[in-house]
C-alpha cells in the first residue's frame, strides 16, 4: 500500500511546512466521537429483498477515536489534521419470504480517516472560544465485514465499493482554553461521503451456496458529538490569576 504511505507523508509534510512558515504553535490532541443515528442525514432505513429474503438495515450508535494535529496560523485561523478509526454499527431485521423465520442481528464496519480541516475561531471570553470547521477526509475501507445471525439462518456482509473515498466535513463547537491544563472542546460534526461507501448484502440459509443475495447500498453519512482534548503547549511562566503568559522585560 505504497500510495497510502505517500498520502500520509504528504499530510504530515503539509503540517510541518505550515508550522515552520507561520508564527504559530502546533498542538497535539485526542478525540472521541459517538456516532448518532439521525434520519435527517442517514435517510430512511435501507430496504433490500428478493425471492428468498427481505431485510431492513437501520443505523445504530457507533464510535470514533483518533489523534489530532493542529497548526495555528493566527489567533483566528488554524489547520487541523490527524487520523481516526471509525466503527459504524447497523441493525439488520431479516425475514425469510417463504418460511416463518426472522432474526435481528448487528453488523459493524470499521474505516480509517485522514481529515484535513480549516478552523475559524470566535473569542467570547479570555478562555472561551467558538470554533467553526470545514474540510474533507480521505477514508480508507478495509476488507469485507461479515456477520451471522444468532441461529445462523441469515448472513450479512458489507462489500466496500472502493479502497479509498472522500467525504465532506463540517463542525461547530466551543473550546475552553487554559495554558497549564490544555484545551477542552465540545461540539458536533457532520460527515458526508461523496458517494455510498459499501454494498450491504443479506442471504438466507448461508450454508446453501445457491441462495440468492439481497443487496443495497449504504450511504455512510453520520452525525457525531465531539469530545476533544489538546495537550498543553510548551510550559511558560503565567500570571496565576489570568493564566496569561508573563512577558519578559526588554
Amino acid at each position: 500500500m505504497s500510495w497510502i504511505r505517500i498520502l500520509f507523508v504528504f499530510v504530515l509534510a503539509l503540517d510541518v511546512s505550515t508550522a515552520s512558515s507561520q508564527k504559530g504553535t502546533v498542538s497535539f490532541g485526542i478525540q472521541y466521537r459517538p456516532l448518532i443515528p439521525n434520519v435527517a442525514f442517514d435517510g430512511d432505513p435501507v430496504q433490500m429483498s428478493n425471492d428468498s429474503v427481505s431485510a431492513e438495515v437501520t443505523t445504530k450508535i457507533g464510535h470514533s477515536f483518533g489523534f489530532l494535529i493542529r497548526t495555528n496560523f493566527t489567533d483566528r485561523w488554524s489547520l487541523e489534521t490527524g487520523i481516526n478509526q471509525t466503527r459504524r454499527n447497523y441493525l439488520l431485521d431479516a425475514h425469510s419470504v417463504e418460511d416463518p423465520v426472522s432474526e435481528k442481528f448487528t453488523l459493524s464496519m470499521v474505516t480509517y480517516e485522514l481529515p484535513v480541516q480549516m478552523l475559524y475561531y470566535v473569542r467570547f471570553t479570555d478562555k472561551l472560544y467558538m470554533n467553526a470547521l470545514a474540510g474533507g477526509s480521505f477514508n480508507f475501507y478495509p476488507t469485507e465485514h461479515i456477520s451471522n445471525s444468532p441461529d445462523l439462518q441469515f448472513r450479512a456482509s458489507s462489500a466496500r465499493r472502493e479502497w479509498i473515498g472522500i467525504s465532506l466535513l463540517s463542525n461547530v463547537g466551543f473550546e475552553y482554553r487554559t495554558y497549564n491544563s490544555g484545551y477542552f472542546y465540545l461540539g458536533a460534526s457532520l460527515h458526508r461521503p461523496l458517494k455510498s461507501i459499501a454494498e450491504m448484502r443479506v442471504i438466507y440459509r448461508p450454508y446453501l451456496a445457491s441462495s440468492p443475495v439481497a443487496y443495497n447500498f449504504i450511504s455512510g453519512n453520520f452525525l457525531t458529538l465531539d469530545f476533544r482534548y489538546f495537550f498543553p503547549a510548551e510550559k511558560k511562566s503565567v500570571n496565576e490569576k489570568t493564566e496569561e503568559p508573563v512577558r519578559g522585560r526588554r
